[in-house]
Protein backbone atom coordinates (compact mmCIF):
# COMPACT_ATOMS: atom_id res chain seq x y z
CA UNK A 1 0.00 0.00 0.00
CA UNK A 2 1.42 3.19 -0.54
CA UNK A 3 1.54 6.24 1.01
CA UNK A 4 -0.89 8.98 0.81
CA UNK A 5 -0.08 12.50 1.27
CA UNK A 6 -2.39 15.16 2.46
CA UNK A 7 -1.90 18.51 2.24
CA UNK A 8 -3.30 20.87 4.91
CA UNK A 9 -3.97 24.52 5.27
CA UNK A 10 -2.02 26.99 7.80
CA UNK A 11 -4.97 27.40 10.00
CA UNK A 12 -6.08 23.28 10.00
CA UNK A 13 -2.28 22.58 11.10
CA UNK A 14 -2.09 24.54 14.00
CA UNK A 15 -5.84 23.73 14.44
CA UNK A 16 -5.25 20.19 15.06
CA UNK A 17 -1.58 21.30 16.56
CA UNK A 18 -4.11 22.52 19.57
CA UNK A 19 -5.91 20.00 19.13
CA UNK A 20 -3.35 16.78 20.11
CA UNK A 21 -1.42 19.40 22.67
CA UNK A 22 -4.70 19.48 24.48
CA UNK A 23 -4.86 15.90 24.43
CA UNK A 24 -1.86 15.47 25.41
CA UNK A 25 -2.59 17.77 28.15
CA UNK A 26 -5.80 16.53 29.32
CA UNK A 27 -4.21 12.99 29.65
CA UNK A 28 -1.19 14.21 31.93
CA UNK A 29 -4.01 16.00 33.91
CA UNK A 30 -5.64 12.39 34.12
CA UNK A 31 -2.16 10.97 35.17
CA UNK A 32 -2.14 13.25 38.02
CA UNK A 33 -5.52 12.85 39.60
CA UNK A 34 -5.00 9.49 39.11
CA UNK A 35 -1.59 9.13 41.27
CA UNK A 36 -3.48 11.27 43.98
CA UNK A 37 -6.27 8.56 44.29
CA UNK A 38 -3.71 6.24 44.67
CA UNK A 39 -2.21 7.69 47.34
CA UNK A 40 -5.28 8.94 49.20
CA UNK A 41 -6.56 5.62 48.35
CA UNK A 42 -3.92 3.97 50.33
CA UNK A 43 -4.05 6.84 53.10
CA UNK A 44 -7.41 5.65 53.26
CA UNK A 45 -7.23 2.02 53.43
CA UNK A 46 -4.26 2.84 56.36
CA UNK A 47 -6.92 4.34 58.34
CA UNK A 48 -9.92 2.07 57.89
CA UNK A 49 -7.31 -0.68 59.47
CA UNK A 50 -6.62 1.57 62.17
CA UNK A 51 -9.34 2.02 62.83
CA UNK A 52 -10.49 -1.83 62.06
CA UNK A 53 -7.56 -2.47 65.43
CA UNK A 54 -8.61 0.27 67.85
CA UNK A 55 -12.51 -1.20 67.27
CA UNK A 56 -11.19 -5.00 67.98
CA UNK A 57 -8.92 -3.73 71.06
CA UNK A 58 -11.99 -1.84 72.34
CA UNK A 59 -14.46 -4.69 71.90
CA UNK A 60 -11.96 -6.42 73.75
CA UNK A 61 -11.53 -4.40 76.54
CA UNK A 62 -15.11 -4.20 76.70
CA UNK A 63 -15.67 -8.06 76.97
CA UNK A 64 -12.71 -8.19 79.77
CA UNK A 65 -14.56 -5.68 81.33
CA UNK A 66 -17.84 -7.48 81.51
CA UNK A 67 -16.16 -10.31 82.80
CA UNK A 68 -15.52 -8.65 85.83
CA UNK A 69 -18.62 -7.56 86.58
CA UNK A 70 -20.31 -10.06 89.43
CA UNK A 71 -23.11 -12.28 87.30
CA UNK A 72 -24.91 -13.24 90.18
CA UNK A 73 -25.56 -10.96 92.99
CA UNK A 74 -26.88 -11.83 96.32
CA UNK A 75 -29.40 -9.19 97.41
CA UNK A 76 -29.13 -8.24 100.97
CA UNK A 77 -32.14 -9.03 103.44
CA UNK A 78 -33.30 -5.38 103.50
CA UNK A 79 -33.79 -5.03 100.10
CA UNK A 80 -35.67 -7.76 99.73
CA UNK A 81 -38.40 -6.84 102.54
CA UNK A 82 -37.79 -3.49 101.58
CA UNK A 83 -39.10 -5.00 97.66
CA UNK A 84 -41.83 -7.52 99.36
CA UNK A 85 -42.95 -4.18 100.92
CA UNK A 86 -43.55 -2.75 97.57
CA UNK A 87 -45.14 -5.34 96.39
CA UNK A 88 -47.65 -5.46 98.44
CA UNK A 89 -48.58 -1.70 98.60
CA UNK A 90 -48.85 -2.27 94.81
CA UNK A 91 -51.74 -5.22 95.42
CA UNK A 92 -53.44 -3.10 98.07
CA UNK A 93 -53.47 0.17 95.67
CA UNK A 94 -56.35 0.32 93.26
CA UNK A 95 -55.19 -0.04 89.86
CA UNK A 96 -54.78 2.49 87.76
CA UNK A 97 -57.05 3.01 84.32
CA UNK A 98 -54.25 1.40 82.06
CA UNK A 99 -55.38 4.67 79.61
CA UNK A 100 -52.05 6.19 80.60
CA UNK A 101 -49.54 5.86 77.98
CA UNK A 102 -46.34 4.22 77.76
CA UNK A 103 -44.16 7.85 78.48
CA UNK A 104 -45.82 8.68 81.46
CA UNK A 105 -45.89 5.06 82.94
CA UNK A 106 -41.99 4.83 82.37
CA UNK A 107 -41.68 8.23 83.74
CA UNK A 108 -43.95 7.10 86.64
CA UNK A 109 -41.78 3.78 87.26
CA UNK A 110 -38.57 6.25 87.12
CA UNK A 111 -39.95 8.70 90.11
CA UNK A 112 -40.57 5.62 91.89
CA UNK A 113 -37.00 4.39 91.73
CA UNK A 114 -35.61 7.44 92.37
CA UNK A 115 -38.18 7.79 95.36
CA UNK A 116 -37.08 4.30 96.79
CA UNK A 117 -33.02 5.60 96.46
CA UNK A 118 -33.79 8.89 98.16
CA UNK A 119 -34.96 6.82 100.72
CA UNK A 120 -32.53 4.62 101.07
CA UNK A 121 -29.66 7.44 101.16
CA UNK A 122 -31.89 9.43 103.86
CA UNK A 123 -31.43 5.56 105.85
CA UNK A 124 -28.30 4.99 105.21
CA UNK A 125 -27.12 9.27 105.89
Amino acid sequence: MGSVHVRLGYNEAVASKKDVLLSEMSLLNIMKHMKSYKTLRKKDLILRNKIKKELATIRTTISKIEMEFPKDIEIPKDLEEEEEMMEEEEEILPKKSSKKSKKTKKKDSIEEELKAIKEKLARLG
